[in-house]
């Protein structure tokens, strides 16, 4: 995974400044925390809340574009 972000950042996707093994290590943590989470209750709620702020984590990861 931090090959990949490598890649991503040398190829204009990710920004220049994102710590591509912290960005690996948060991915892959909150990726086994809610799969554990989705053991209880309402299940597809979790998953729909998760998905909305893994969305956004990702957004943050983009080069940003400066007006002229």
């Amino acid at each position: 995974m931090v090959s990949t972000l490598q890649k991503g950042k040398f190829n204009g996707y990710i920004d220049r400044h994102v710590d591509c093994e912290a960005a690996a290590t948060y991915l892959m943590s909150s990726y086994f925390g809610i799969r554990t989470l989705m053991v209880g209750a309402a299940p597809s709620a979790r998953k729909y809340r998760f998905m909305g702020q893994l969305r956004s984590y990702l957004k943050s990861l983009e080069p940003r574009t400066v007006a002229v």
